[in-house]
């Protein structure tokens, strides 16, 4: 496209964005209100009523693994993020498998939002103002509107994000307090006892996996390092400061959502979105301001992960591990190629998966198989950490933090992952552990022999830093 300009290192626009921006980015990427409508009732249903302390706990989990985040950023700010950091510390091979791995579960994942925005949208359009319109003619408009959006410049698409943000944030709170205020009578510390847990520790560990996927895409910060003002510093306050404030949002909404729904654990656990359903009790007409909380939380959520997710496939198509055109930036200094790439490939996988599934399934559908690979990313980063510190920083390594933490990070990472591969699930849920499983063994033999026919594949990775 006419847009398009040739460098022999493409660099995006530094100095760009604040720590505020790139925070809202990495919460609006979170989706706070998608993620607790469609999680509650599933934890419920493990933890019992005392769900909102599970979230806690899984919050302290995200909290070791952005440990791991922050520590490679203030070595190695980079664009490429997980690609870097795991690529710089194992190797050129390695380099190789987390791009690709990195490409299949991100854009597998984001199918999901894709979904979820037409869906959503047209759900409202039908319900309140008796307009029906096909759910993915949305999705095609959303994703227009977001690529139009994402390569006109990074400070026009991270400002409306935290516009966007805003209002979910705010619809979410009304609709919050609305509840506590409705069935007031209500409040108590129950759901945060952990008496109330159901059958105890193996009630968390019921609740606990499907509440660690709700804080994935905190570290969306990471791949803006380039254009952030003072990423060694600002990147790792960002990326805490979205687990902390995702955490204490969570807990406060799913509290607000079992006090209105005045504790029955039952019931909770069998609605389809339980936050709809207390926020209807309380506003009554005015439960469309919930509605809407979840149709800025799509919009805000596929604009932060197609910023982010687009620059680490410009990176590490900038350092040589996936075809060059990909590197390729626009006037308003955006990754267009990657930012096209991404979009095209997710929306590829969506409409043809939705010929034979529900918009709904396909949403569970994608953002499980995605998640698999994501897990498995975020325990190599653990790894990971260990490795560089240890073998290329010794003299930088810490016990606590290159060591233990990250060691922590991994057990607490072992149980959603299990969650998602144990054998006696439904189909088409047991054969995505397979598909995973080939796509690695795949992407594996790929990088030994194309490593082994070009001794300089992998050798550029890390080389381009956000602030040199």
């Amino acid at each position: 496209m006419s847009d398009d300009v040739r460098a022999e290192v493409p660099r995006l626009r530094k100095d760009a964005l604040s720590l505020s921006e790139i925070v809202s980015s990495s919460l609006a990427n979170v989706a706070p209100a998608m993620c607790i409508y469609f999680s509650l009732s599933l934890i419920v249903g493990g933890a019992g009523i005392a769900a909102p302390l599970t979230i806690l706990l899984a919050a302290v989990a995200m909290g070791f693994h952005a440990n791991a985040i922050t520590e490679f950023t203030k070595a190695l700010p980079s664009t490429g993020s997980y690609v870097t950091f795991i690529g710089k510390s194992f190797g050129r091979r390695m380099s190789v498998i987390v791009a690709l791995m990195y490409v299949f579960s991100y854009i597998v994942a984001i199918g999901s939002v894709i979904t979820m925005s037409g869906y959503w949208t047209a759900d409202i359009l039908k319900n309140f103002l008796s307009i029906q319109v096909p759910w993915w003619l949305i999705s095609v408009l959303f994703v227009l509107f977001v690529y139009w959006l994402t390569t006109s410049g990074i400070k026009l698409s991270v400002r409306t994000i935290v516009t966007v943000f805003a209002f979910e944030v705010g619809l979410l709170l009304i609709s919050a307090i609305a509840m506590l205020i409705a069935a007031h009578s209500y409040i108590s510390f129950a759901p945060l006892n952990p008496a109330n847990l159901k059958n105890g520790w193996e009630g968390v560990g019921l609740g606990f996996p499907i509440a660690v996927f709700m804080f994935i895409g905190v570290g969306n910060s990471a791949p803006l390092a380039e254009e952030t003002e003072n990423p060694r510093k600002n990147v790792p306050r960002a990326v805490y400061a979205s687990v902390i404030v995702a955490g204490l949002l969570y807990t406060f909404l799913g509290y607000a959502t079992i006090i209105g729904l005045h504790a029955d654990e039952a019931s909770i656990a069998k609605a389809s979105v339980p936050f709809i359903d207390a926020a209807r009790v309380a506003l009554g007409g005015f439960v469309i301001l919930a509605y809407l909380a979840g149709f800025t939380s799509t919009l805000a959520c596929l604009i932060g992960a197609t910023n982010g997710q687009s620059r680490v496939i410009f990176s590490a198509a900038r350092e040589g591990l996936l075809p060059g055109w990909l590197a390729r930036v626009g006037r308003k200094q955006t990754p267009v190629a990657a930012i096209r790439f991404y979009l095209i490939v997710a929306c590829l996988i969506t409409f043809i998966w939705s010929v034979t599934a529900a918009p709904l399934d396909v949403y569970g559908y994608l953002s499980t198989l995605g998640a698999i690979g994501v897990i498995l990313i975020y325990i190599t980063l653990n790894c990971a950490l260990t490795v560089f510190f240890k073998r290329q920083r010794p003299g930088e390594f810490k016990v606590w933090l290159h060591g233990i933490v990250p060691a922590v990070s991994t057990l607490t990472m072992i149980l959603p992952l299990w969650g998602l591969v144990q054998p006696g699930q439904p189909a088409p849920f047991n054969v995505f552990p397979y598909v995973v499983l080939i796509y690695l063994v795949l992407v594996i033999a790929y990088a030994l022999v194309a490593t082994k026919m070009n001794p300089e594949l992998g050798k550029r990775v890390g080389s381009v830093l956000a602030d040199k």
